[in-house]
């Protein structure tokens, strides 16, 4: 609204003369701003503030919201003749009128805009720039708006013209169908239509299908095989031949049907090559005088046509001189009145200057008439006159009041001549205003003029149009009166092939019965087919059922010989792995207590016999009793047997007693029976006798070497130690 009210010019809603639908400002909104003269367009240069009068505001903005509701109203209308539609229930048909919209109304009108305003260039850049449509740089939005109601307009118009035309043509045919009707029941020529082309494009049913549905339907899938009771296989083929039946039934009436159609359109081909030789006939027959006849009234027509023409193209000629002389005075009325308005603004200051240099002559003539009293008082009181000034004074000051009635005067004198101007230069406006309206109402007089002269020819050519189809529509009467009696041949003649057909309808008849008894029979040997194949079938299924039973026992017996097996392998591997593990810990122990023994006798060879005694009888009952708790522990674990199936593995450990005397001896006696170790399995036994050939200084040298470390290491790794674990031994158990 502030805008609006910014904008300096008055906004006002498009209003109608009385029973027409030209707008009221010249046919197209603000066209009288582009005549006006160069000293209003430099005063609307300046920026007009906003009316402060509030009747005139609210004016204004009564106006744009009219103008508003009007474009909004005329909007709808126009969305509902383009798109047949009420409202917009998607965003589709939304979409759709927005593009329809934008490029038939809103793109034409914005665009005499720019070039009114003389920013075509620029608009079609700034068009080119983006997706979107905007209005020209500069415009206003009422300008805007009222482009667009008067392209609203003119489109609304169009389709009134057109609904119209539409209306008198419907009304012009129902005339002349009235008035070329000569008896109570009209002609059918008129209204027969060509004949149809028949085609044959029979069905094809889904029987294949519906058996397999109707199969499955009461089959049962069990172990992946399907099976189906002898009773709904028969009542399924029951259904198949039925359905077999009526398609064939189907066929048969509609291949006759198809024939019978095609007999039909031949006899009517036939019928229309008839009656079109028999007016070649009579137009070979035919007068000259006929000819000669024709050929005058076609040369009238055209004649009248031809003068018709002429009257046209006179017509036309004088309305575009019209034209071109309005377009003349509209060109040069412009620079007409911007040479008036010059040569005002050129007396107008020539008047300023005459009044400004009256008025410098008066000042200069006053102060030369004050200097000149002031001199004349000075020169009395120099030479000491005796005489007063008062008549100076009051003298000077008459003439004061004088000049500054003549300022007055001249003031006055220069806003009068600027109200002539003004009230002169109102006339020459409301004049030009007339001036153009008197013009647009003759332009509208020549197109008025010139669409009742197209009207006219129209009209012209429709009678004549119309009179030939009246003359076209005699003869054809006299036609159907002549074919009348031929009609009655025909009648007789198609009674006679009436019969022919019964004749053959009752002869395909007895054919078709000798067929659906063939096909009965052929029914009756294809259901006995079909049963001895399901018994054939059922056979089958049950060799195969007892053959799949005995496979699932023997595979169900094979799996669970497979767990057992898996099972022991299983188990005995973990007893050797304990076993494999007690032996190297043992092993392990031994070589620990012989690097300690001989390390104790080689450091005490320089002592006395009694502390060796000594260093003997602490270690024996120590060594002595942990070596038989170890031995003790092997024995136990190794003396396990493992049978599975043909194969039996026993692992057996003989250890003699130690000797109490003498540690040594017993750690070498251990080590001999340890080395005597025997397996039942083969790979074993060849593992252990490695171990057992081991030469005995190769594991002192090991000891000696471990000794020097601290005695409180952790055990070794079996890594380390040459004695083959189970996982050699055994192969891996899935």
């Amino acid at each position: 609204m502030e805008d609006v009210l910014n904008g300096g010019r008055d906004v006002e809603p498009v209003r109608l003369h009385s029973n027409k639908d030209d707008l009221l400002h010249s046919g197209k909104p603000n066209e009288g701003d582009n005549s006006s003269s160069e000293a209003e367009a430099e005063e609307k240069k300046t920026t007009t503030p906003p009316p402060q009068d509030p009747v005139r505001v609210q004016s204004t903005l009564k106006g744009y919201l009219l103008l508003t509701k009007q474009l909004q109203v005329f909007k709808e209308s126009w969305a509902r003749r383009r798109l047949g539609i009420e409202i917009f229930s998607s965003t589709r048909l939304y979409q759709q009128f927005v593009k329809l919209y934008r490029a038939e109304i809103f793109y034409p009108s914005m665009k005499a805009l720019a070039q009114q305003m003389g920013k075509e260039r620029d608009y079609e850049v700034l068009i080119s720039g983006s997706q979107a449509l905007l209005p020209p740089p500069g415009a206003s939005e009422v300008d805007v708006k009222a482009w667009q109601l008067h392209r609203l307009l003119e489109s609304t118009e169009c389709d009134m013209i057109k609904a119209v035309q539409r209306r008198i043509n419907g009304e012009l045919t129902l005339v002349v169908s009235e008035r070329t009707r000569q008896d109570t029941c009209l002609p059918t020529e008129l209204w027969k239509k060509a004949p149809l082309k028949y085609s044959l494009s029979p069905e094809r049913p889904q029987i294949v299908e519906t058996f397999i549905q109707q199969l499955m339907e009461g089959a049962e899938q069990v172990e992946g095989q399907l099976k189906v009771s002898q009773d709904h296989l028969q009542q399924c083929l029951t259904h198949l031949g039925s359905s077999l039946m009526e398609r064939e039934r189907r066929s048969f009436l509609l291949y006759s049907h198809f024939y019978e159609r095609i007999l039909q359109q031949e006899t009517q081909l036939l019928y229309q090559r008839e009656q079109d030789l028999k007016d070649l006939k009579d137009s070979q027959t035919s007068s000259p005088h006929k000819e000669v006849s024709a050929l005058c009234r076609g040369m009238m027509l055209e004649i009248s046509a031809l003068q018709a023409r002429v009257a046209q193209l006179e017509e036309e000629n004088r309305s575009l001189e019209k034209q071109l002389s309005l377009k003349f005075k509209e060109r040069y009325d412009p620079l007409v009145r911007q040479l008036f308005s010059t040569c005002i603004q050129l007396k107008a200051r020539l008047d300023e200057y005459h009044r400004q240099m009256e008025q410098d002559v008066s000042v200069m003539v006053n102060r030369v008439r004050e200097e000149g009293v002031d001199r004349i008082i000075k020169l009395k009181k120099k030479y000491g006159c005796t005489k007063d000034n008062d008549g100076l004074t009051l003298t000077q000051l008459k003439k004061e009041e004088v000049h500054e009635l003549k300022l007055e005067n001249s003031r006055l004198t220069a806003l009068l001549c600027k109200l002539k101007a003004l009230s002169r230069w109102r006339q020459v406006v409301d004049q030009e205003k007339l001036h153009r309206r008197l013009l647009q109402t003759q332009q509208r007089e020549i197109t008025s003029r010139t669409e009742a002269l197209r009207l006219k020819m129209v009209a012209e050519e429709e009678v004549v149009f119309l009179q030939e189809e009246l003359d076209a529509v005699r003869q054809v009467l006299t036609r159907c009166q002549a074919e009348s009696s031929r009609t009655k041949k025909l009648l007789s003649r198609k009674t006679e092939e009436l019969q022919v057909a019964r004749h053959q309808s009752a002869q395909e008849a007895r054919s078709r019965q000798e067929l659906d008894s063939y096909r009965v029979q052929s029914l009756e040997q294809m259901r006995a087919d079909v049963e001895e194949r399901g018994r054939q079938l059922r056979a089958l299924s049950e060799q195969l059922d007892r053959g799949g039973r005995m496979n699932q026992l023997q595979r169900q017996r094979s799996a669970r010989e497979i767990r057992q097996v898996k099972g022991q392998l299983h188990q005995e591997r973990c007893l050797k792995q304990e076993a494999f593990q007690q032996v190297d810990k043992l092993k392990n122990q031994v070589n620990n207590m012989e690097a300690a023994f001989s390390r104790c006798t080689s450091t005490s060879g320089t002592h006395s016999q009694r502390s060796s005694l000594d260093i003997e009888q602490f270690l024996r009952p120590t060594v002595h009793s942990e070596f038989l708790n170890l031995l003790q522990i092997i024995s136990n674990s190794l003396c396990i047997c493992s049978i599975t199936g043909q194969s039996r593995t026993c692992y057996t450990l003989s250890v003699s007693r130690l000797s109490t005397t003498s540690p040594s001896a017993g750690l070498r006696r251990a080590s001999q029976q340890q080395s005597t170790l025997q397996l039942g399995s083969l790979t074993n036994y060849t593992a252990l006798q490695d171990f057992a050939a081991e030469p005995r200084h190769q594991r002192a040298e090991t000891a000696r070497s471990r000794s020097n470390t601290r005695t409180d290491r952790p055990r070794a790794d079996s890594s380390h130690v040459r004695v083959l674990t189970a996982e050699t031994f055994l192969p891996e158990l899935h």
